[in-house]
């Protein structure tokens, strides 16, 4: 087919839209007025219009849109007819865009009779009011378009034909829109205003009877058209209860009520009546039915229906008078006698067999007949019902066994049996089904949903997603929806992360169960600006290289306007600033603690030095400023110094025990702090602790502990301080050391060996001899030590008695005027022990003496009584010996690397130890088979060469004085004349730069040569040294000069 040309598309699309445009009325019939005017608004689909009337005289046109406007979609038709005779005028509207015209025919004709129209002639006592309605008809019986702006009056009037009813006219009353919730068209309300009645009224009924409205129409020219009248009849708002319709199972019964609404209450009528009376009608048999018996059977006196076999009846409520059965209808019901075929089971609330425990439960046994018609179960059928005693706590039951009132006490799955057996008669005979009807139901029980927390508080970002939290829900089923009712303020995922919005404000998020949406739980979320900072209660003590976690309290508010403070949820995004009055005492570290459900933060610290200190967090954010400030401290960590682990004294004795560090007093109630002392056994012990050596040093802590009784047991120190306001969580720490109470097994008795600025010991500590050189000239101090049978020593036997005994009192005796002293020496470890000094006087002779030391028992009376075995006595044979010598004390050296130097080494121990006042001057070696010490010179210098006894007390060691020198001068002595051919004597010295002469045993490693200084023949026969000291000849002839040459 060929394309159309171009010039037949405008005419297409004409055409289109001449179909597509329509008015809302082909004609128009207006009634002919001359008090008021009557309008009729026209209306196309579409489009914009210029309107127009071929005869304005009888309808005016004018349409209806902005001011200035050229044309509208719709207009106002007005009939102004003056002539009372049927006329027509022709609207036109024709279209600005298209130029379609659009035509109407409005016709204005006189009222030639009205008429009323209704949806009802009822009305019911306390119900919705009735619209009545009127319509105009023209002389050939056409209804008038319009009626709107025509005054009319409406009025009750006295029913004639009402003869059973008193008052008739009092029964009806007129109501206005205005005083209505019902709303009428436009000109109605305006015309109510004015107190005038227009074509449309509500009535509504104030009591029961029968009544008469009469409308006429108030316009001079109508005054013979003849009033519209209607009746109306004013009924009590009466049903029946059930209302529905009912089955029966045979031999079951249900009892009607007759109600009525009053005042907006429901009031029951009490039957038989005077005024209505209940029949059963319309009997319908079941196909195998006995034709006989009816379906049922009414008692009026208790308007109860009993089924007497299956099939259909309807049960009426009629009026008693004869009148009132024609004009009205009256409630009924149908009444169907069924066979029972299943159970079906229900509850309540929630109609889903998904329970939640500590909730109650209506559950309820249905009857349905093989159509699914619900039976009605009356008290005299029985349905055995088995419910989980373990899992539901039964509150209440019917008497038919259909209703069960109970709470769901434990989760779990259980099932419920139910079983229709049997019917009871009215005389009591059981009618048993000869198969009873059986069903189960399944049940899920689960505990409530909780989400936890119940309550979230963040901090408010302008940035959304900056915070995360992960709700817990527990309880339910597993399967859950989550809501936020405010999306802008938090959303929630379906695994139940939140995240913060863009806004600050409350959103509640709520969780269902997929299985039951009556199971839910739900919880606030709230996003505020930070209104309040603090630390919460904690440690506020550390010691030093620990880490101290102080929490902080982030709080916001949960409205704008003052609302309540409640504590953040996470606030770890927050910019805190960290402040220290004492930076030394500890140092902050990176990271921020995680939020838990007592903080939403906090810093984190390392103790680095013993001290206090305040810390100050801030937080800046806009015109928000929030501060916290807390004292912190840091301590030494408690430790057992003396003893570290071990404490070993004799019965009586104590141990002063040394404790270091621990929490000190807090810096702002010092009066809490405690030091408490607890043992295993108490009365074997008497503790005590002591002052402090050094006042104002809390880092020490002595404990005396006196031993009362043998065994052994554990000493416990605890040092804190007592909670307060600034320090609820105080660090109490504590330290432990056992304490053994024993006898000796055995004691000890050595001299007092070695140098104490050398710190060596004698070798014969390591050698056990029995028999121990000593001075004569310096009394020697023996030391007295205690051990027990594994070998340990004591660190107190003061509580022993010592008897010291001499076998030679002659060289060496025990005076009384000098008695042991019992002095603490420190051990390698830090732990001090006891020891003995007991000190023997020598009278600077020679020879050997035995000392010896005995326990004979307990210094104090209440312990000489102690049976207990001591000991044997402790004994050491001293040989006195002269201090050692050494010789020369003095010696003048060549530097050279074989010359070698003796020092005689005479008397002492003959332990020695050599050492030199400077290194690198000589090299000592002590040979101990010839008892000498050999010295070789390495470099020029001056060197004291000490000779420590080892194991001989005295005040200060041999020494000699050694120099070593270099050649600084040579001498030649000879005659100054000598004959040629004979020979004289020249002697030679050497000096060292100390001007001193070198021995003569140094000259042959010295080289030294002489020669003559002039050209004079001088022949040298021999020479050689006269003596030890320092001079050397030679023998010589003919000679001017003479010099010698090294």
């Amino acid at each position: 087919m060929a394309p159309p040309a171009p010039g037949a598309l405008p005419l297409l699309l004409l055409l289109h839209l001449t179909a597509s445009s329509k008015l809302n009325t082909p004609k128009v019939l207006l009634p002919f007025t001359r008090g008021s005017r009557v309008n009729f608004t026209l209306e196309a689909s579409e489009g914009c219009y210029r309107w127009s009337s071929t005869r304005p005289e009888v309808a005016s046109i004018e349409p209806l849109g902005p001011a200035g406007c050229l044309c509208s979609q719709r207009a106002l038709v007005q009939a102004r007819s003056s002539q009372p005779t049927r006329l027509t005028t022709i609207i036109s509207a024709e279209d600005t865009l298209t130029g379609e015209v659009l035509r109407c025919d409005a016709i204005v004709d006189l009222i030639h009779g009205i008429q009323v129209v209704s949806t009802t002639r009822e009305l019911y006592l306390e119900d919705s009011p009735l619209e009545l309605k009127i319509h105009a008809l023209d002389s050939e019986g056409n209804t008038f378009s319009t009626l709107a702006g025509l005054v009319f009056d409406w009025t009750v009037v006295k029913d004639p034909e009402a003869d059973g009813f008193s008052d008739s006219h009092n029964t009806l009353r007129i109501l206005k829109f205005l005083e209505s919730t019902y709303i009428p068209p436009s000109y109605i309300l305006e015309m109510e205003k004015v107190d005038k009645q227009g074509d449309t009224i509500l009535v509504s009924g104030i009591k029961t009877g029968s009544s008469k409205l009469k409308a006429r129409l108030q316009e001079s020219i109508y005054k013979n058209v003849q009033p519209a009248e209607v009746r109306l009849l004013i009924l009590e708002n009466i049903f029946l209860n059930p209302t529905y319709d009912i089955y029966l199972l045979v031999g079951t019964s249900i009892q009607y009520r007759v109600e009525k609404l009053s005042q907006g209450k429901i009031t029951e009528i009490a039957m038989p009546s005077e005024q209505y009376e209940l029949q059963l009608q319309n009997n319908i048999l079941h196909p195998k039915g006995d034709p006989s018996l009816p379906v049922a059977k009414l008692d009026q006196a208790t308007s109860t229906v009993t089924a007497l076999q299956q099939g259909q009846t309807n049960l009426i409520l009629v009026h008693k008078s004869i009148r009132m059965q024609g004009v009205s209808r009256l409630p009924s019901s149908t009444v169907c006698v069924v066979a029972p075929a299943y159970l079906g089971f229900t509850v309540h609330p929630g109609d889903r067999w998904v329970l939640e425990t500590g909730r109650l439960y209506e559950i309820t046994v249905d009857v349905y007949d093989k159509s699914s018609n619900k039976v009605y179960l009356s008290d005299n059928i029985r349905i055995t019902t088995e419910l989980s005693g373990e899992h539901f706590e039964v509150l209440q039951s019917s008497l038919n066994g259909s209703y069960h009132y109970v709470m769901a006490v434990k989760a779990g799955q259980t099932t419920i049996d139910a079983a229709l057996t049997s019917v009871v008669d009215q005389d009591g005979g059981v009618h048993t089904f000869p198969v009873p009807v059986r069903n189960q139901q399944d049940v899920e029980i689960y505990v409530p949903i909780l989400l936890v927390p119940s309550i979230l508080m963040f901090p408010w970002q302008p940035k959304a997603g900056v915070y995360q939290y992960t709700i817990q829900a527990q309880g339910g089923s597993g399967s859950f929806s989550w809501s936020s009712s405010n999306q802008a303020v938090a959303t929630v995922t379906v695994k139940g992360v939140l995240s913060t919005g863009s806004d600050a404000g409350v959103s509640i998020i709520q969780v269902f169960d997929v299985r039951n949406p009556l199971l839910y739980g739900e919880m606030k979320v709230y996003v505020s600006e930070p209104s309040a900072m603090e630390f919460t209660s904690c440690q506020v003590e550390a010691h030093v290289g620990q880490v101290l976690e102080l929490p902080l309290r982030i709080s916001g508010r949960t409205s704008v306007d003052r609302g309540e403070l409640v504590p953040l949820s996470d606030c770890s995004q927050l910019e805190l600033g960290v402040e220290l009055e004492n930076p030394g005492v500890f140092s902050p570290l990176e990271g921020r603690l995680k939020p838990t459900a007592d903080f939403c933060s906090g810093v984190r610290l390392k103790a680095e030095f013993q001290g206090y200190t305040r810390l100050v967090v801030v937080y800046t954010h806009g015109h928000v400023r929030l501060s916290a400030s807390i004292a912190i401290a840091a301590y030494l960590p408690l430790r057992a110094i003396d003893p570290p682990s071990v404490a070993l004294v004799t019965l009586g004795s104590s141990k002063d025990m040394l404790f270091e560090g621990g929490p000190r007093p807090w810096v702002q109630e010092p009066s809490k702090f405690f030091r408490n002392v607890s043992a295993e056994d108490a009365e074997s012990i008497a503790s005590s602790l002591l002052e402090l050596p050094t006042p104002g040093n809390s880092n020490q802590h002595w404990v005396r502990v006196l031993c009362r009784s043998l065994g052994e047991q554990v000493i416990t120190l605890t040092v804190g301080n007592s909670p307060t306001v600034t320090s609820p969580f105080p660090v109490v720490e504590a330290a432990a050391v056992k304490l053994i109470c024993a006898l000796p097994s055995r004691l000890a008795l050595i001299p007092v060996y070695g140098s104490p600025q050398l710190a060596l010991s004698c070798p014969l500590l390591q050698q056990s001899k029995q028999l121990v050189p000593v001075s004569n000239y310096h009394n020697p101090v023996l030391d007295l030590a205690a051990y027990d049978q594994q070998g340990r020593k004591f660190d107190n036997f003061s509580s022993l008695s010592i008897v010291w005994e001499s076998t030679n009192k002659a060289i060496a005796r025990i005076e009384t005027e000098l008695p042991m002293e019992l002095t603490l020496k420190e051990e390698g470890n830090g732990q001090k022990k006891m020891q003995g000094l007991q000190t023997v006087v020598v009278d600077r002779e020679f020879g050997t003496a035995a000392i010896s030391a005995t326990a004979t028992g307990f210094q104090q009376p209440h312990l000489k009584a102690a049976r207990a075995v001591l000991p044997g006595p402790a004994t050491v044979e001293l040989m006195l010996v002269e201090d050692v010598k050494v010789s020369p004390t003095g010696l003048s050296i060549y530097n050279h690397p074989d010359i070698q130097a003796e020092l005689l080494i005479q008397q002492g121990s003959g332990y020695f130890f050599i050492n030199t006042s400077v290194p690198n001057i000589v090299r000592v070696t002590h040979e101990e088979t010839r008892g000498i010490a050999l010295v070789q010179p390495l470099l020029p210098g001056s060197v004291t060469v000490m000779i420590q006894d080892l194991c001989l007390a005295f005040p200060a060691p041999a020494e000699a004085e050694i120099h070593v020198s270099d050649i600084q001068e040579l001498y030649v002595r000879v005659v100054g004349k000598v004959e040629i051919g004979k020979t004289v004597k020249a002697y030679v010295r050497v000096l060292d730069d100390s001007k001193k002469h070198f021995l003569t045993k140094y000259f042959p490693v010295m080289d030294l040569s002489l020669k003559a200084a002039s050209h004079l023949s001088i022949y040298f026969l021999f020479g050689s040294c006269l003596n030890q000291q320092a001079e050397c000849c030679w023998l010589m002839k003919e000679t001017s000069f003479l010099q010698c040459d090294d």
